[in-house]
């Protein structure tokens, strides 16, 4: 029976406490502890103290003693605080002890108790009393209060010698030698007693009392800037580009010798700002940013921060909001990318509602919320109605899994999809969705993050310069030398979509003039209109080949302007150019293909100085 115990307790250690950081747990015997919600979320979230494959959490089943130190072992060495270069040694050192005193031989386990010893955060006796005969002792609210302050303040360094809280009531109850390090606990706000100010420090411990405990020292260790310790000693400055966001890359400029190097972070990599969690989303171009990195080089953290003074804002979608005694506890849906984030805001935070400052009673499931975070302290928190009215500008527009607009919205991007049955115009006309461009000033009725009505007007950016080259290709494009920039070439692709006018009259690419002077209107990624007051030229006209001479070296073609055919000589000054927009010989040539032609007329005679081959068959 006692060997099934011990089994029991490893499989109970291996489901519940080792798991991928960053999963949303879903516990259907949460509510058992409903003051510890917020706690057991997300201490399973930070995957230290998890479930059980039958998607309970248990949170009265009471924690052993070998369980407590795995627990705060793997809290630590989460936040990069263990030298795990030097543990291999210690396990050597300490491998007697450990057979000794019967020390299981869980994952990390034997690890985090050879670095205990070492640290003397736990004496060797203790460790005897781990077991009784093979069956796990269960530890008391003292005892683990006196581990984890030992431990915490390997890196706190904090003159415990005095006392200085003497808040519990039953303080003559706590162990003399334990005394110290719960008050350094309490006094950072990582424990607390009842209600009746009692600690009961001979009680057995919980798991959702060591959640709440291990949440507490993570909020202490990032607040305090205890993290990662053991890494990295450079400071990089952040590089990001847009267009590289999909690729989640990461630019990292050396500080120190002014080094720049790339790096792809995969989806585990953990991210602070200012102490805070985030996503890799959230980073921004000139932060700065401590990194871990392991063996193979590859990015491991990020411990990034704003400029002194700047504010950085997270937000989404409201999913669940858990009111404590003195703690709120709010899971939301970010607007990018809808993963799902925890944050846990003292209830002094000042929070708005709609611009009126209000109680967390009124916040709701599906209420829009920001958090406003200045360093690493939460100073503010906004929610806003599911339904709103907003204004912005369209940064980006993504077609996967339906169209999705990127708006930027008082500097910050959202993300948004649209309702089948919206209401969508642009410049006063009513369109469909494809119509739509980069850079549209938008005004948007949402209700949470889905379009029900958008305003669009054009903010296009304008250049004007004169008209080089028109090239016909697989995709058409032209060529012109922006006002001011002499000698500067810009190549703009024209598509089906761009719009070309003359004197105000729609007309085909080809029908511009080379050497005009046109105004040209983008969205950043697009050519939405080509303009110019030009009138159409007289000497060019579209045409067919009726016959080719390769021996005379001369081509007979039909003008669709006059309907008359020319005899052209193909000489040096003629050039003839190709569908891909290269120049091409006589013998290419073929009749009925379809041409332009430019060139001057003085009678009866033409004399081309382009013929532009449009396609090899002629419907004429």
């Amino acid at each position: 029976m006692k060997k099934f115990i011990t089994i029991l307790l490893v499989l109970a250690v291996s489901f519940s406490i080792v798991k991928a950081e960053g999963d949303i747990p879903q516990f259907k015997d949460i509510d058992e502890v409903p003051w510890a919600k917020s706690y057991v979320l997300k201490s399973a979230e930070i995957g230290i103290v998890n479930g059980y494959p039958d998607s309970t959490f248990r949170p009265k089943r009471k924690v052993t003693k070998c369980e407590s130190v795995l627990i705060v072992y793997n809290m630590l060495k989460s936040k990069n605080l263990i030298d795990l270069e030097n543990q291999s040694k210690l396990l050597s050192k300490y491998e007697s002890v450990l057979e000794k005193a019967n020390i299981p031989s869980w994952k990390g386990l034997r690890e985090g108790v050879a670095f205990f010893l070492e640290n003397k955060v736990i004496p060797e006796d203790d460790l005897y009393n781990f077991l009784d005969n093979d069956v796990h002792i269960n530890i008391s609210r003292e005892l683990i209060s006196n581990y984890l302050g030992r431990a915490l303040n390997l890196y706190l360094k904090e003159n415990v010698n005095k006392i200085i809280s003497g808040y519990f009531i039953d303080s003559d109850k706590i162990t003399a030698d334990y005394a110290q390090y719960i008050d350094l606990l309490y006094r950072q706000g990582i424990i607390n007693g009842d209600n009746n100010k009692r600690f009961n420090p001979k009680d057995s411990l919980t798991r959702a009392e060591i959640a709440k405990i291990i949440v507490e020292t993570v909020n202490v260790v990032e607040k305090k800037n205890l993290t990662d310790t053991v890494q990295s000693s450079n400071t990089y400055t952040l590089i990001i580009n847009a267009s590289e966001r999909k690729q989640r890359k990461l630019k990292l400029r050396n500080e120190e010798d002014g080094v720049l190097k790339s790096y792809l972070l995969g989806d585990n990599v953990r991210i602070t700002i200012n102490g805070v969690y985030a996503s890799y989303m959230d980073l921004m171009s000139d932060m700065t940013a401590r990194v871990v990195f392991d063996d193979d080089n590859k990015i491991q953290k990020v411990i990034a921060k704003t400029a002194k003074g700047k504010k950085l804002t997270k937000g989404g979608i409201v999913s669940s909001i858990t009111v404590n005694e003195e703690t709120v506890g709010i899971f939301y849906r970010r607007h990018f990318d809808s993963e799902m984030q925890f944050v846990e805001a003292k209830k002094t935070v000042k929070l708005n509602r709609n611009d009126e400052q209000v109680d967390f009673a009124d916040v709701k499931e599906g209420d829009v919320i920001e958090f406003i975070y200045v360093g690493d302290e939460l100073v503010r928190i906004e929610t806003k109605d599911s339904e709103q009215t907003l204004g912005g500008v369209v940064k980006k527009i993504t077609e996967a899994d339906g169209i999705k607009l990127n708006i930027r919205i008082n500097g910050i991007d959202k993300i948004f999809s649209v309702a089948d049955n919206a209401v969508i115009t642009r410049n006063g006309e009513s369109v469909e969705l494809d119509r739509i461009r980069i850079n549209d000033k938008v005004k948007i009725v949402c209700e949470y993050d889905k379009i029900t009505s958008l305003e669009a007007n054009a903010n296009a950016i304008v250049t004007t310069g004169k008209l080089l080259e028109i090239v016909r290709a697989e995709k058409d494009s032209i060529v012109i030398e922006p006002d001011g920039k002499i000698g500067d070439k810009t190549t703009y692709v024209v598509t089906d979509d761009t719009e070309i006018y003359v004197d105000t009259k729609s007309v085909r690419l080809v029908d511009l003039k080379i050497g005009s002077k046109v105004e040209l209107e983008s969205d950043g990624s697009r050519l939405l209109k080509i303009s110019t007051l030009n009138k159409l030229p007289e000497n060019e006209s579209f045409g067919k080949i009726v016959e080719v001479n390769q021996d005379n070296r001369e081509i007979k073609v039909w003008l669709q302007e006059d309907e008359l055919e020319y005899i052209i000589k193909v000489d040096s000054d003629l050039t003839i150019i190709g569908y891909d927009g290269g120049n091409i010989a006589i013998d290419k040539l073929e009749k009925d293909m379809k041409i332009f032609v430019v060139g001057t007329k003085n009678g009866g005679e033409l004399t081309p100085t382009r013929i532009h081959i449009l396609s090899g068959n002629s419907d004429s």
